[in-house]
C-alpha cells in the first residue's frame, strides 16, 4: 500500500457519458465482431461501504482479466477510469482516465493501483456508487467488439461524508500540473509540483500504439525534459508516470 503523495480533489462533471468521452479521446473502436475477445474488470478498492470524503485518502485498485481468446499485445493499450454514479471524475478540469500498455495473454490478468487524496462530491452526505470501467484499444484489438461488455464495469457503494476533513486540510498542498507540449520536432515535458526523483514518459497514438518511451528526472520539484521526436500529423497522448504514481495524460495535437 503506497501512501498518497498529493491530495487529489476529484469532482463530478455536470454530465459526461463515459464511453463517448473515452472514445472521443482515443478514437473509435472498429465494428467487426470477434466473439472471443473479452476482458473483465474487478474493483478491489475502494471497498463496499468504505467511508470517503475530502480529507480521507484512499486507493483506486483493481484487476483486468483477459477472459477471451484474443491476446492483449504489448502494442495494445488498456484504458480504464473511475466512475462516480455513472459519470467520469475530473482532476484540475480534466477527465480522470488511465492508460496501461502491457501484454496480457488469454486467462492472464494485470492490476492497477492509483492513490486518491480525497473525494469532493459536494456538501450532501450519502451513499455513492464508485465503479472501475475498462476497455482495450490497439493493433491487436482493432476492429474488435467484445463478446460481453457487461463485465467491463465493477462497482462498490461507498459512504460519502463531506465533513471528513476541512478546507484547511488543503492549504499548502501544491497541485500537480502537467504543462507538456510539442513543437517543431521536440516534445517538451513539464510536470510541476512533484516529489519523486524520476518517472517514465509514454507517447501513445490514437490506435493505442506506443510511439515513444523515455525517462525523465526531477529538477526543482519539476519533471522537465526536451526530447527530439518527429511525429506525423495527428492526436497523441503523453502519459507521465512513476512506479507509484500516475501524473495523468496530456493530449497533444500535431498539425
Amino acid at each position: 500500500m503506497h501512501s498518497s503523495e498529493y491530495l487529489w480533489r476529484l469532482t463530478i462533471p455536470h454530465f459526461m457519458n463515459m464511453k463517448a468521452t473515452v472514445l472521443a479521446l482515443i478514437g473509435t473502436v472498429g465494428s467487426v465482431f470477434a466473439q472471443n475477445a473479452d476482458i473483465a474488470v474487478t474493483l478491489t478498492s475502494p471497498a463496499q461501504n468504505q467511508n470517503v470524503g475530502p480529507g480521507a485518502p484512499f486507493q483506486f485498485n483493481g484487476t483486468v482479466v483477459n477472459t477471451g481468446t484474443v491476446a492483449i499485445s504489448a502494442q495494445d493499450t488498456i484504458v480504464y477510469a473511475p466512475l462516480l454514479n455513472g459519470q467520469l471524475l475530473t482532476l484540475g478540469g480534466q477527465p480522470v482516465v488511465y492508460f496501461q500498455v502491457t501484454a496480457v495473454a488469454p486467462g492472464a490478468n494485470t492490476t492497477f493501483t492509483h492513490n486518491v487524496g480525497g473525494l469532493n462530491a459536494g456538501s450532501t452526505p450519502g451513499q455513492l456508487e464508485w465503479c472501475a470501467f475498462g476497455l482495450v484499444i490497439g493493433p491487436n484489438w482493432n476492429n474488435v467488439v467484445e463478446s460481453d461488455t457487461l463485465n467491463n464495469t465493477s462497482c462498490a457503494d461507498i459512504n460519502y461524508n463531506p465533513s471528513i476533513g476541512t478546507p484547511e486540510d488543503f492549504i499548502g498542498v501544491p497541485a500537480v500540473m502537467n504543462l507538456s507540449y510539442y513543437s517543431v520536432g521536440t516534445l517538451y515535458i513539464e510536470v510541476a509540483n512533484v516529489v519523486e526523483n524520476s518517472a517514465m514518459v509514454s507517447v501513445i497514438d490514437l490506435s493505442g500504439r506506443l510511439v515513444a518511451e523515455f525517462p525523465v528526472q526531477r529538477t526543482e520539484q519539476t519533471f522537465r525534459a526536451e526530447h527530439s521526436l518527429e511525429l506525423p500529423k495527428g492526436i497523441y497522448l503523453v502519459n507521465v508516470a512513476s512506479k507509484t504514481k500516475n501524473y495523468g495524460s496530456k493530449k497533444i495535437s500535431v498539425q
